[in-house]
């Protein structure tokens, strides 16, 4: 496992199911900018804010069309034996909720400070783990950790800018500096 930090803003992912962990997944998703279609036969809740398009019937491998990933939360084997062979022929990653062992991808469970997001992943093993050490992690992080990453930001704009390389700059001696303990 590698963890990544995906931008989703503007990238097209679909949702297959609308109870409660479809509905979170989905906001997660809407929430970080990505466009969210759900595909769902019956909504057991009701369906987030500020979906692309909510579609109520059976899925069909053509909503497939486009997405940079699809979540499971169908929680139906069977049905997620069809996704996952339809999504790995196409090459999209595919979380299949609760069926970690299936699963391209684990969402993490995160805290952000601004542009600082510190991510937990326990590869699908505990959920309720990471959380609690997500918690733990959110609460040791300085108070200014946002202010820190927009002064680090602006200093490598402006090393950029000069032409300069910042492979020579000691960033743990700015960062240190900068952050309140």
């Amino acid at each position: 496992m590698i963890p990544l930090a995906i931008k989703l803003k503007d990238r097209h992912v679909l949702v297959i199911g609308c109870g409660v962990i479809g509905k979170r997944k989905a906001q997660q998703l809407i929430d970080d900018g990505a466009l969210v279609t759900m595909v769902t036969t019956e909504q057991r809740t009701p369906a987030p804010e500020g979906l692309y398009e909510l579609l109520e019937r059976p899925v069909v491998f053509s909503d497939f069309d486009n997405k940079l990933l699809i979540i499971s939360a169908t929680g139906d084997a069977t049905i997620n034996d069809d996704l996952i062979g339809e999504a790995r022929r196409r090459g999209i990653l595919i979380n299949c909720v609760d069926d970690p062992e299936r699963c391209d991808f684990y969402f993490c469970a995160t805290a952000s400070r601004g542009e600082v997001t510190v991510a937990v992943s326990s590869n699908g093993s505990s959920p309720a783990l990471a959380q609690a050490i997500r918690d733990r992690v959110e609460a040791a992080l300085p108070a200014n950790t946002a202010e820190a990453a927009t002064a680090l930001r602006a200093l490598r704009e402006t090393v950029h800018a000069s032409g300069e390389s910042t492979e020579d700059i000691d960033w743990r001696q700015l960062v240190a500096d900068l952050l309140e303990d």
